[in-house]
C-alpha cells in the first residue's frame, strides 16, 4: 500500500477552489460548495429494490454585507449534507479516505471518516451538535489517497 503525498493526491481531485492552499504534505483539503438540510427520510432495504434517497432542501448562504463575495451558512443544531466543490477522479486500485479537518472539528462540526473507491461528487453527512457558521468554500475536510 502506498499513501500519496499531497501534490500527488491533488492530481486526482478536480475543480479545486485554490489548489495552492488546498495541497498539503500528505493530503488535500476539500471545500464546501453546497449545504442541504434533510427534509424527509429515505428508505433502505436488504436487496436495494426498495431503496429511496432522503429528500434534501438546499440552504442559501447569506452575505454579512453586500460587499462580501461569499456568504455564510448559519447552521443550527442538527444533521446536514455537505457537497464539496471538488470531484474525485480515482484511478484503478486507488482508495480515498475523507475526514474532517481539525479546524472544522474545533469550530463545532463533525462528519464521519469514510473510505471510497468511487470517483465523482463527494458528499458527507455533517453533525452540528450546537450550531456553526460555515463560509462558502470553507476548507472543512481532508482527503488522503492510497494505492494498492
Amino acid at each position: 500500500m502506498k499513501i500519496l503525498k499531497g501534490k500527488e493526491t491533488a492530481k486526482f481531485i478536480t475543480d479545486k477552489v485554490y489548489a495552492k492552499k488546498q495541497e498539503h504534505k500528505f493530503y488535500a483539503e476539500l471545500t464546501v460548495g453546497r449545504v442541504y438540510s434533510i427534509s424527509a427520510g429515505g428508505e433502505i432495504d436488504f436487496g436495494g429494490s426498495e431503496y429511496k434517497k432522503a429528500e434534501y432542501k438546499p440552504l442559501k448562504p447569506e452575505k454579512k454585507s453586500e460587499e462580501d463575495e461569499y456568504g455564510w451558512w448559519n447552521l443550527k443544531k442538527g444533521i446536514y449534507l455537505f457537497k464539496f466543490n471538488e470531484l474525485l477522479k480515482l484511478a484503478e486500485k486507488q482508495k480515498a479516505l475523507i475526514q474532517p479537518n481539525r479546524r472544522f472539528i474545533e469550530a463545532g462540526g463533525f462528519h464521519p471518516l469514510f473510505i471510497t473507491e468511487e470517483s465523482g461528487e463527494i458528499s458527507v453527512a455533517v453533525n452540528v451538535p450546537s450550531g456553526i457558521k460555515v463560509k462558502e468554500n470553507a476548507r472543512t475536510s481532508e482527503v488522503r489517497i492510497w494505492e494498492g
